[in-house]
């Protein structure tokens, strides 16, 4: 019993942590899970909005698949974009660092011929979405 008391009196010390790290995470966690054509309008919406802000030239952006896990949502989709190779490399380290839970799974860049510094870039997204 002893024992019990000061793990709990542990537990305790920590609370005040774990009310802090909680409210951090909070906002990655949804209450409920929307329509999955909301979860992908507003995450197309997310990533035109981050081509925009990054100067890149968005060719097109269509929903792939979703696949539903235990606790969270993953949603795919494919874009095709083309830029200034800083730009492009700008709007993937955008993607990958956004607060809204997005990853560059996959992508494949070549460069577009006769011009210098452009590239076109296709790119696989995933966006999680946790429950």
């Amino acid at each position: 019993e002893k024992i019990s008391i000061m793990r709990d009196r542990r537990f305790l010390a920590y609370r005040d942590k774990i009310h802090q790290e909680s409210e951090v995470f909070s906002k990655f966690i949804s209450e409920s899970v929307p329509d999955d054509d909301v979860v992908n309008a507003e995450f197309l919406s997310l990533i035109e909005k981050l081509a925009t802000q990054t100067k890149v030239s968005l060719v097109k952006s269509n929903p792939s698949h979703m696949e539903k896990k235990k606790y969270f949502n993953e949603y795919f989709a494919n874009v095709d974009c083309d830029g200034k190779l800083e730009d492009v490399l700008a709007f993937m380290h955008t993607v990958n660092t956004t607060d809204g839970l997005l990853k560059i799974v996959k992508f494949n860049m070549t460069p577009r011929r006769g011009e210098e510094n452009e590239v076109k870039a296709s790119m696989l997204i995933v966006k999680f979405l946790v429950h």
